[in-house]
């Protein structure tokens, strides 16, 4: 991870937390927005991580989602939403 990915997961936490003391709050929640979109745009998607492990791979695409599908499931936990 890069640093800008390890900050972005800090500021998860943090958000995760607030929304934890003020349930409901727009602000808090509009904050973990963006920390979404900021992540979507930072962290390699499943084709490009496919395309760097074997292009063409099937067993590379599968492990590619997997492993998106996993960091997605570890944002939403962080910033305290149902995975």
């Amino acid at each position: 991870m890069s640093v800008a990915t390890d900050r972005l997961y800090e500021l998860a936490a943090d958000i995760g937390r607030l929304r934890r003391r003020h349930p409901g709050d727009h602000i808090v929640d509009r904050a973990a927005c963006h920390v979404e979109s900021l992540a979507l745009m930072l962290e390699p998607t499943a084709a490009e991580l496919a395309a760097s492990i074997a292009p063409g791979d099937c067993g590379a695409i599968t492990e590619a989602i997997r492993c998106v599908d996993q960091r997605h499931r570890a944002l939403q936990h962080l910033l305290g939403e149902a995975a």
